[in-house]
């Protein structure tokens, strides 16, 4: 089943037929109101009124996600600031919104879902639950019992291999999920090995992009919903 991107509502044209003006000025605790015919994504927390649906500001629930991501000083060694996203993981309300908007800023059609080992998995498979798509691993070398393609990339330290079994098949469109841009290395060599085996890489996203650290640069197409 192949996932096509909704059409994005026109908030200027619903705000007048609700009679509110200035809709970016609002203050944050208001309700957004989407017109259903334009949003089939509704989310779970949303609930009904006549033809409508209400629901709180994404860019509220986005703010609590970012909120829930902490810094752990020193790990996993001196001088390293480790971005520890755990705390995210665990609370409904920011795994749901960021899985929400990962696949709202997609903005494209895709066949699958790919994600990166480790935790790009988690991530990718509730935006496929939500695109009502397969998801497909990105794995490590040795975890798959049947590989169809392997890269090989270079690390900070040495070099990695990633490895697709052959349930990703010449011709789906993929949007490739991972948890966090930071080199590229592993992005770059994900979206390679989906070539490879010789599938189109339709988008790329992260949730976080961990700036200063070069990523941008080697992997400039890819839509990151937070920095630090």
């Amino acid at each position: 089943m192949r996932y096509q991107a909704a059409p994005q509502p026109d908030l200027a044209l619903i705000d007048s037929e609700l009679g509110y003006s200035g809709y970016s000025t609002l203050c944050p605790k208001k309700l957004r109101i989407y017109v259903l015919q334009w949003m089939p994504l509704i989310s779970a927390v949303g609930f009904r009124i006549d033809n409508m649906t209400v629901f709180p500001s994404q860019t509220d629930n986005i703010a609590y996600a970012r909120s829930l991501i902490r810094t752990i000083a020193d790990y996993p060694q001196p001088g390293v600031s480790f971005r520890d996203i755990t705390p995210l993981l665990a609370d409904g309300r920011a795994m749901h919104a960021v899985a929400h908007e990962l696949l709202v800023q997609a903005q494209g059609d895709f066949d699958v879902v790919a994600g990166i080992e480790a935790r790009g998995f988690i991530f990718a498979g509730a935006v496929a639950t939500l695109a009502r798509t397969g998801m497909i691993p990105i794995r490590k070398a040795g975890k798959l019992p049947k590989p169809a393609h392997r890269v090989t990339y270079t690390k900070e330290y040495g070099e990695d291999h990633l490895e697709v079994s052959p349930d990703l098949k010449p011709g789906m469109r993929v949007l490739l999920i991972d948890d966090i841009l930071a080199t590229g290395g592993s992005l770059k060599a994900g979206a390679h090995l989906i070539t490879a085996a010789g599938a189109e890489v339709t988008q790329i996203g992260v949730v976080l992009e961990l700036e200063g650290l070069g990523g941008r640069l080697v992997m400039p197409q890819t839509r990151a919903l937070l920095s630090m």
